[in-house]
């Protein structure tokens, strides 16, 4: 299937390094069928996938765009090969409330990615006329009309997938009418994601937690301020090799949640975020107390290595340094 699919020379090139790169693992490529017409394109409709030996297969929905798909699926797996920062969410009682951070922590997270993958995409001259005019066309075809009956959080899920298009296209100035109040929101995160250098784990983590703070801001002034995603949305800590040495105490603060016997939540002590999220058994005051200083007392590595939590290096370059 692979070989009959054709592809540029320079896509050819980067699917070899891959497969290099992953071997003895494979990598192939397979179509699918997408529910759009060929004249469309969801670039979230392809995607990468492994079988149980751990070979890869991307998906092509639309062969007519397989250049863009296989770069912009093999800028994934780059990304996911590397020790970076990711967003994730503080499990709750409420399974709504989970479903909800679930699907607005996965799209936050790919806004942030392809700004970051977009620079490589450009350079193989992918972003041609056609692919704008099918992406825009696929988007209008499923975005459900902006009406005055549109909740706060169905415009919230509206423009972070119009901020996640605009990483692919560019604005488009005629859904500032179709979607006036999601074009409002989605406006104020492109502005940040387009003008944010991305390199560094550093960088990945201040674009999300700008995207937060704008989504925050946009709640705080509607039904939805009951919801605090800044410690609803676990994003991955950002450390140093001495910030590793450093006691607990020293980065996080950490807090029972009372909906939940044994749940804990560390938050950053400068920027209050929330980076994870401990289980622990079931403790007398006197037991939670001491438990408390312990964990407080320990170096952060040893934390994270005990208790199985993820940090991410902080300076680790994750895209290319001609990015932005």
């Amino acid at each position: 299937m692979s070989e009959s699919i054709e592809l540029v020379q320079p896509v050819v090139d980067l699917l070899e390094q891959m497969r290099a790169e992953v071997a003895p693992l494979t990598i192939k490529l397979g179509l699918t069928k997408s529910h759009f017409e060929s004249d469309l394109f969801d670039p979230e409709e392809s995607q990468i996938t492994q079988d149980t030996q751990g070979n890869f297969e991307i998906k092509l929905p639309n062969e007519h765009f397989a250049d863009f798909i296989v770069a912009h699926e093999l800028g994934h797996l780059q990304q996911e090969r590397q020790q970076i920062v990711k967003i994730g969410i503080a499990k709750s009682s409420d399974a709504q409330l989970n479903q909800a951070m679930t699907v607005i922590a996965q799209v936050i997270f790919n806004i942030a990615l392809h700004e970051g993958m977009h620079p490589q995409l450009e350079n193989l001259n992918l972003f041609t006329d056609d692919l704008r005019t099918a992406v825009q066309g696929a988007v209008e075809h499923d975005l459900p009309a902006e009406t005055e009956k549109s909740s706060n959080l169905q415009v919230t899920l509206m423009a972070l997938q119009i901020a996640d298009t605009f990483t692919f296209i560019g604005e488009v100035p005629a859904w500032r009418v179709s979607y006036p109040r999601s074009f409002m929101l989605a406006e104020k995160i492109w502005t940040v994601v387009h003008a944010t250098k991305l390199v560094t784990n550093r960088h990945l983590r201040s674009l999300l937690l700008q995207i937060i703070e704008i989504l925050s801001d946009f709640f705080e002034h509607t039904e939805l301020s009951v919801i605090d995603l800044r410690r609803s949305l676990l994003v991955t800590p950002v450390l140093s090799e001495r910030q590793l040495k450093l006691s607990v105490r020293q980065l996080f603060q950490i807090f029972h949640v009372s909906e939940q016997e044994g749940i804990y939540l560390g938050l950053g002590v400068n920027d209050e975020q929330a980076a994870f999220q401990l289980q622990l058994p079931k403790m007398t005051p006197k037991q939670q107390s001491a438990k408390m200083l312990e964990i407080y007392d320990a170096t952060v590595e040893s934390l994270f290595t005990e208790a199985n939590l993820i940090s991410a290096p902080r300076d680790l370059v994750i895209f290319k340094s001609e990015d932005k």
